[in-house]
Parts: structure tokens; sequence; C-alpha cells
């Protein structure tokens, strides 16, 4: 909302790109970094220093935020402020548009590979599959997270330049299912050859921030905050369901074949397949309701 108020629509997908790159960039410092603090200081201070740097972090917000000074002719009339009724509204009308749907679902699908893999079962996956230590896949899991930074205000940039939104998700949601199908499914390659694989699936899912430009732009302005959100709040239900759905998979495929090491269950590379098929088959559904959105060719609905 505040990037729609603040920059030209031009701009809007870019800035959606780098905002979820700067995302990506903490879950960097999460996945590899929070480990080692936690090693070494506990989970306790290292809880701590987290809320002291959310705090921090409200404090430069407060301070350096700011709205957007208001246009001369605007200053006799009072500033509009939505009321709950309204909002209820809006939300009804958003919902009420196939074309949200179609948005929110490319969004869930197309985040899958983060929600699902990078952000849990990835780790698990290259310890039990290739053999690795904690240490050694969570370096590897780093290069999905960089190509996203990477991907995405680069597809923002080349889609403001362009004028489409469409080709771009569709080209991603294509790519990142071959690249899904290599990097769970190929036979055991040399770790160069995975962290490359890796890389290229964060370049290629990095796209997906375009679903926020999409979704602005098939709503009036005033309800560029609220479509945005209720996207989110959908593309964030994919980690809600698959992440415990994922387990409930391993351990049901584990079962069939039972292994215990030192007591406790142990996966095998079969296990992960089977439940990670998730993943491919979301990228593919993906693929199916991208050509279902309507191309918006950068341009807001009129209010």
């Amino acid at each position: 909302k505040i990037s729609a108020l603040w920059l030209p629509t031009r701009h809007f997908a870019l800035a959606a790109g780098l905002t979820t790159a700067c995302a990506m960039t903490t879950a960097i410092f999460t996945d590899y970094y929070l480990t080692k603090w936690i090693h070494i200081i506990g989970y306790e201070e290292t809880l701590h220093s987290a809320v002291l740097a959310g705090i921090l972090l409200a404090i430069v917000i407060f301070l350096f935020l700011r709205n957007r000074p208001r246009p001369e002719h605007a200053h006799r009339m009072p500033p509009y402020r939505s009321s709950f009724p309204e909002l209820f509204d809006g939300l009804r009308v958003i919902l009420s548009r196939a074309q949200t749907w179609y948005i929110g679902a490319v969004g869930f699908l197309l985040y899958l590979p983060a929600s699902v893999f990078m952000d849990l079962w990835g780790i698990p996956f290259f310890q039990d599959a290739y053999q690795l230590s904690s240490e050694q896949a969570a370096h590897l899991m780093m290069m999905p997270f960089i190509g996203w930074i990477i991907g995405s205000p680069l597809s923002g940039y080349i889609s403001d330049r362009i004028g489409l939104r469409r080709p771009l998700l569709l080209i991603a949601s294509c790519a990142a299912l071959i690249l899904v199908l290599l990097i769970l499914y190929a036979p055991q390659v040399p770790v160069l050859i995975m962290e490359g694989w890796l890389f290229l699936l964060g370049l290629f899912c990095g796209t997906h921030p375009l679903v926020f430009s999409i979704i602005r732009e098939n709503n009036s302005n005033k309800l560029s905050g609220t479509s945005t959100a209720t996207t989110n709040f959908m593309i964030m239900m994919g980690g809600v369901i698959f992440q415990p759905v994922t387990g409930l998979l391993l351990n049901w495929h584990w079962q069939a074949h039972p292994l215990l090491k030192e007591g406790i269950h142990a996966h095998t590379a079969a296990d992960y397949h089977f439940a990670l098929a998730v993943i491919p088959i979301g990228l593919a559904l993906s693929i199916f309701f991208t050509l279902l959105i309507k191309e918006t060719y950068c341009q807001l609905a009129e209010d």
C-alpha cells in the first residue's frame, strides 16, 4: 500500500520485487546464521536479540516513514478514511471477482517451493537423500534465496519496462516446474550442479511478486491495500496447509517400510519424492491458472 501511494504505477512491480528481495535476505540470515548464533549464545539470547531488532525496526519506521503529502487542492477536503462497513464491502467486491481467485491461486502455487521446500523440508531432504550434514544442507539451501533476491526485482523491472505481467508468470511457472522435477527426481548429481538448479529455481520463482501488481491493477486505487493483502493471505496459506500435509505424507509413506536410526524415524529419498510431489503438482496447476489471468498491460482499473 505504501508503494502504491508513493510510487508511480509504472514502478510498482519493481518496488514489490525489491520488498520481496529484502524479505528473502532476512530469510538467509534466519536459515543460516541464526543456527550459528543459537549454538554460540543459546536460543534464549538469540530470541531476545530478535525481539530487540524488531523494536529497533519499529522505531525506525515511526521516525522516518511518512504519509504522502496531499495535493494543494485536496487540503480543503477532509482526508479519506474508510469505515469498517466500507472495508468489508470492498473485501466482498474483491472476493466476488474470479480474477482475484485466479491471481491468488498463482501466487499460492508459485510460492510453494518457498513455503514448503525452502522454508522447511529442503534441509531435511538433502540430509536424508544426499547424506549431507545440517550445515552443508543449510549452505545449499541458501542458493534459491539468492536467486529469489535477484529474480524478484529483475522480473519487476522487466515487467514494468515491457508493460506485461502474465507472460513472465507463465515462463516462471514452466521453468520452476522443470527445475523442481530435476531437483527432486533426477539421480544424484554433483553439489555444484544442484546449487545451480536451486539458484535458478529461486530466480524464476522470484517472479511471484508480480501477482501483487496484477491484483492491484484489477481493482480501484482505494482497494489497492485490501486487494494486495487478500492476495498475500492466499499466498501465506500455502505454508499453513502444505507444510503439515507434507509431513503427514512423509510419515504415511514411511509406515510402508519403517526405518529407524538410533530409535528415531529415518526418511528415505523415496519418502521425500512421494511427499514433495505436492510442489510440482502445484506448479503445473499454476501454469493452468496463469492462462486464466487477464493481462492488465500495467494499467490501473478505474475508480
